[in-house]
């Protein structure tokens, strides 16, 4: 990596907007978008952490959980390991983030994996809980039945005893064997330390962006405009 090149990416992943590039004032998409994932799960803006006195947002926020689901997907759009290969143009970007960068933090668990994708899923396409591949037999691994809570104590993921069968119109609510768990506020932290863990790869040239820097930040910066 370019010295100069890496300044600017120290600047792209800086909490501190904006930055001057091309001669023009620089906002992050991906700062942006982790500030407000941030505010919505009660959470400090500058260190991710929980704000025992944030008066606003709460660690189980859908919308804040959706954030933090998106910002993985971003991580595997944008980032690589600057010895390894990137994103392939039929590869999933949550799941390529994930297997580069945090797969250790889900045990290296290909149902965890799994289960993460799954709910990035419900959540984005339809807002609920429940997800069904179209291609059941390809991604059976991403048919869940989803329940999400917040502990401090409790893994990311928790498999169901049984998989969920799939089936909508006669589910069962008195059934909890098929219920995969999600502990959002765990989920929130895998997240948090894989951007630590992102920037910290920049400094040490250990991690790179997939595009050149031009095209990157075209791509995941905007520029703020005073209303007319």
């Amino acid at each position: 990596m370019e010295p100069d090149e890496k300044i600017i990416l120290l600047k792209f992943v800086n909490i501190i907007q904006p930055f001057i590039y091309l001669e023009s004032n620089r906002h992050s998409s991906l700062i942006k978008a982790l500030v407000e994932t941030r505010i919505h799960t009660g959470r400090d803006i500058n260190s991710g952490e929980i704000n025992v006195n944030e008066q606003q947002g709460y660690p189980g926020h859908w919308l804040g959980a959706l954030g933090y689901l998106t910002i993985l997907d971003l991580f595997g759009s944008c980032f690589k390991t600057s010895d390894g290969q990137c994103l392939g143009k039929n590869e999933n970007s949550i799941e390529f983030a994930i297997r580069t960068f945090c797969f250790d933090l889900l045990n290296n668990d290909e149902y965890w994996l799994n289960a993460v994708i799954a709910l990035r899923n419900a959540f984005t396409h339809d807002f609920n809980l429940l997800n069904i591949p179209r291609n059941r037999n390809k991604f059976r691994l991403q048919q869940h039945r989803f329940s999400v809570y917040c502990s401090h104590n409790d893994p990311i993921i928790t498999l169901p005893q049984c998989a969920w069968d799939g089936e909508i119109t006669q589910k069962d609510y008195s059934r909890t064997d098929n219920i995969t768990k999600v502990n959002l506020y765990t989920l929130g932290n895998m997240v948090e330390q894989t951007f630590s863990r992102i920037k910290q790869g920049i400094e040490a040239n250990t991690i790179t962006i997939q595009n050149d820097l031009r095209t990157t930040l075209n791509k995941y910066t905007y520029l703020e405009f005073e209303n007319s």
